[in-house]
């Protein structure tokens, strides 16, 4: 079973009086430990991370509160009601997964005026043809993100040895080519995060007992 299945039981374990908020308690401080090994950074396991480390505190509260605070999460894990959650994380470097190696030191040759060797340009063609399904983990999210920013915004000409910015697809934006220094640099940013040398927040939307993540750097 999947650690949002995991918790749901739990809750209801302690709201049916099966386990008490002591035996919650202990289950949760071995959970965190286990998830901060790596597991923190599966899609799946974010999903829980605010309720779980929320109910890390459960030790400190009365009953009272407690009994709120699982009814609360029963009724999102649910579906019965809407919420969101966030945290900032920085990816340690043991846990960094790069399959975008040289891209941000292209992207900050080229941020500087630098002309890019057709080598580089063929590098970042290559990887705005990489495909992805549903992302499983952080790492995933991120490269998503970054691999989606890149398509929308250049195309790559490596014969030519050139780079064209253009947004295809914009909202209320006359100029765009106006727009590629921020732009630009919201790519390197994204990909500092990626690489683990910055911190950036995580969002969770709970709707109808699914949450969405989301990042934003």
């Amino acid at each position: 079973m999947e650690i949002k299945g995991l918790v749901k039981d739990k809750i209801s374990q302690y709201l049916s009086n099966e386990i008490t908020k002591e035996d919650v308690y202990s289950w949760v401080k071995e959970v965190i430990h286990e998830m901060l090994k790596g597991g923190i950074f599966k899609v799946r396991n974010l999903e829980v991370w605010s309720m779980i480390t929320e109910l890390a505190g459960i030790a400190d509260i009365d009953d009272v509160y407690c009994d709120e605070l699982m009814h609360r999460f029963s009724k999102i894990l649910s579906g019965n009601e809407s919420t969101s959650f966030s945290f900032f994380i920085q990816i340690p470097e043991k846990h960094v997964t790069n399959n975008l190696t040289n891209t941000k030191d292209i992207l900050l040759n080229y941020s500087k005026g630098e002309k890019l060797s057709r080598s580089d340009i063929s590098t970042l063609k290559l990887i705005t043809n990489k495909m992805f399904t549903t992302p499983n983990t952080l790492n995933e999210v991120l490269e998503i993100q970054i691999l989606d920013l890149l398509r929308l915004g250049y195309d790559f000409y490596p014969d030519e040895e050139e780079i064209n910015f253009g947004l295809k697809h914009t909202v209320f934006i006359s100029d765009d080519t106006s727009q590629e220094t921020g732009y630009l640099a919201k790519i390197i940013t994204l990909l500092e995060c990626y690489e683990g040398q910055k911190g950036f927040s995580v969002h969770i939307a709970f709707n109808n007992g699914v949450g969405t993540v989301s990042i934003q750097a």
